[in-house]
């Protein structure tokens, strides 16, 4: 009788496991040989905050492309870290005639990008079209990708801190999330 693939290699990841100190479920899981990641709940998104106040005056900008005209950046303040694991901030992005600001959330694990509310001058917060779309699609905005490689993630996790995600955006690490 064939044993399956993975069988034949189980003793040797479980003695690397216990020499590396690593949590057993979380390796089997990785590797599939126990339980089925379909019983795992579905990520679920907190409750949204309102959106902050925000000011023009301490915008830390990012370089989106060197070809447009549009300048965008985000306000320190309102750098949030849900329990969610969502970042969320209020983005500003301007050139000469326009300024557009938002109020975002970025999904570092799942790498996705999300607009809540938009503000406009004399009327407020408006509610935004409120889906999720993948940082590297075409619907996500350039300043999202940027402020996501710039210091919101680390990888597929939130950075330490909004602090922290000021610090690296002002000076931005030698790391690069994709």
């Amino acid at each position: 009788m064939m044993r399956p693939v993975h069988s034949r290699f189980l003793p040797a990841l479980l003695l690397t496991t216990l020499v590396a100190g690593v949590h057993l479920p979380a390796q089997a899981e990785l590797f599939g040989l126990f339980g089925d990641s379909a019983n795992k709940p579905a990520w679920k998104e907190g409750d949204v905050p309102t959106p902050p106040a925000f000011s023009l005056d301490r915008l830390i900008e990012v370089e989106t492309s060197a070809a447009s005209s549009l300048r965008s950046g985000i306000d320190p303040s309102t750098i949030s870290i849900g329990a969610d694991g969502v970042v969320r901030y209020v983005a500003v992005a301007r050139n000469d005639t326009a300024t557009n600001i938002s109020y975002e959330g970025i999904r570092c694990n799942a790498a996705e990008h999300r607009v809540y509310a938009r503000y406009y001058e004399g009327e407020g917060w408006k509610p935004a079209d409120g889906e999720w779309h993948a940082l590297v699609s075409n619907r996500a905005a350039p300043h999202a990708r940027a402020l996501a490689r710039g210091g919101i993630c680390v990888g597929a996790a939130p950075n330490t801190s909004p602090a922290q995600i000021a610090r690296d955006l002002r000076n931005p690490p030698l790391y690069q999330t994709p």
